[in-house]
């Protein structure tokens, strides 16, 4: 005999599975049904928030604080906020905000604490700025005020994306924005298109990084991503080429990461850096490396644009006019050497990668130019990632084996002694195996794609399905793609 089916009484477990396969059109009707059905929808519904805080908008953090009562608070897990007018007042009215989940009974006995992420969007529109100029507060978001927002300890993650100077924000002013959540455990910082770091801002971020020694000293925060300027400005890159190192010869910058990093677990950093961010250079006088540097990274990555902190290139052109992509020995040994120094003094490393990104003019941009790279692999990661290392076929024998690859360059290996410091990484970690090389120069499909799609690793050949347009004999070559991200 068949029984019907009580949508009411059904175990919380079917409720929430079946609440995450339904249309949001559908969350109304479902709330209705019964308390434990309208705590499943809140659950999806809170669970990730968009907040418009707009200088021209009214009632952004009102409304959220209306909306998202002290019940609903347990259920979010990302707030992300679009600040598209000043810094200084939009950040003081979340904090204030945020800062009342710490007291909340609630949250704290529904496991609210070390799971929100905040995900801060700073950008500022160029015509807003000339048409309403007399309107804006344009001040920086100060040291002083952010000192004065109160401590937020319910965020364990924090992305803050700077796209212009226009509403006062700064890399330091973020980083003095973490130091206000004494439990983060994630930190990203990443520059957006229109974001470059003057040569006096990278020196006040030095300063700042070796003055308070935040991430080297913090208690929980492990993970770092730091995207210091946006490596896909290609006419920005190829026009301009200031000098950033001091007056001792170094970079200030790259030398502040290199200690910042001693505690961390993971690390990704993209910009112009030079050998300095792994190891001292004959310039940096009193540096003084500890025994055990790298205690607990596993992870480090490192995407670097053609030019050198010092105005030099990593890599040269054939032909002229042409595109930078041939790799350039002088300016690579003394960058790999100090790779190769500091991978032998990572105890517990997985995987590191150098990747360039190679400075080639509009018209000739292809994926077969965007994947310039060099890693390092223990035998317990897979082969196919990261995604700049998708290597096929692999013998058994290599797959236990810690492996070395040579992405798209062109037959080029660092001197002989750096060679020898790679392969004793292999050797020391992993006694008893030799380290294998790998050479990948394979030719994929050529077609002209912005760089934005392929490094937030969208599906190229999805993306295609889609601008297709619903016509699926359409060739490649006539779809159109635009520069904006496709994610």
């Amino acid at each position: 005999m068949d029984e019907k089916v009580n949508l009411k009484t059904l175990p919380a477990e079917i409720i929430s599975n079946i609440v995450t396969h339904l249309w949001t059109y559908d969350y109304p009707y479902c709330a209705t049904l019964s308390p434990r059905w309208k705590e499943e929808v809140e659950r999806v519904t809170f669970r990730h928030i968009n907040v418009k805080g707009d200088w021209h908008r009214l009632g952004g953090m009102a409304n959220f604080a209306r909306i998202v009562t002290p019940a609903r608070r347990a259920y979010v897990r990302t707030i992300r906020q679009e600040i598209e007018g000043p810094a200084n007042k939009a950040v003081q009215d979340l904090f204030k905000l945020l800062s009342g989940y710490d007291n909340d009974d609630d949250n704290q006995n529904n496991g609210r604490r070390g799971s929100l992420h905040l995900d801060l969007y700073f950008c500022m529109l160029a015509y807003w700025i000339n048409m309403m100029k007399s309107e804006l507060d344009l001040s920086m978001l100060s040291r002083h005020q952010i000192r004065q927002l109160p401590a937020v300890r319910c965020v364990t993650g924090l992305t803050c994306r700077i796209q212009n100077y226009a509403n006062g924000m700064s890399c330091v002013a973020a980083i003095e924005l973490a130091m206000r959540m004494p439990h983060i455990k994630r930190f990203h910082l990443l520059a957006e298109i229109g974001y470059h770091i003057p040569p006096n801002h990278r020196e006040e971020l030095a300063r700042f990084l070796d003055a308070t020694g935040y991430i080297s000293q913090a208690r929980y925060c492990k993970e770092v991503v730091l995207w210091l300027e946006p490596d896909d400005d290609q006419e920005y890159y190829l026009s301009q080429r200031p000098s950033y190192l001091n007056s001792l010869g170094f970079d200030p910058l790259g030398a502040s990461l290199r200690t910042w990093s001693h505690n961390l677990v993971s690390l990704d950093v993209r910009g112009v850096f030079d050998g300095s961010l792994f190891w001292p250079s004959k310039f940096e006088l009193d540096a003084k490396m500890p025994d055990s540097p790298w205690p607990r990274l596993k992870n480090l990555f490192v995407k670097l644009v053609v030019r050198t902190p010092a105005r030099d290139s990593y890599l040269t052109s054939e032909t002229l006019g042409g595109g930078y992509t041939v790799p350039c020995e002088r300016t690579l040994d003394p960058l790999f050497e100090s790779w190769a120094t500091a991978l032998g003094h990572m105890r517990v490393l997985e995987q590191a990668t150098i990747l360039f990104q190679p400075e080639m003019p509009p018209s000739s941009w292809n994926l077969t130019t965007l994947r310039c790279a060099i890693g390092f692999q223990a035998p317990s990661i897979s082969p196919h990632f990261p995604r700049h290392f998708d290597v096929e076929n692999l013998t058994e024998n290599e797959m236990r084996r810690p492996r070395l690859i040579f992405r798209n360059m062109k037959g080029w290996r660092p001197k002989k002694s750096t060679m020898e410091k790679l392969h004793a990484v292999g050797r020391d970690r992993f006694p008893g195996t030799h380290m294998v090389e790998l050479e990948i120069n394979e030719g994929l499909p050529r077609r002209s794609c912005s760089y934005s799609c392929f490094d937030r690793g969208l599906d190229i050949d999805g993306l295609f399905q889609k601008l297709r347009c619903g016509n699926p004999d359409l060739p490649d070559s006539e779809v159109q793609l635009d520069d904006k991200p496709w994610y």
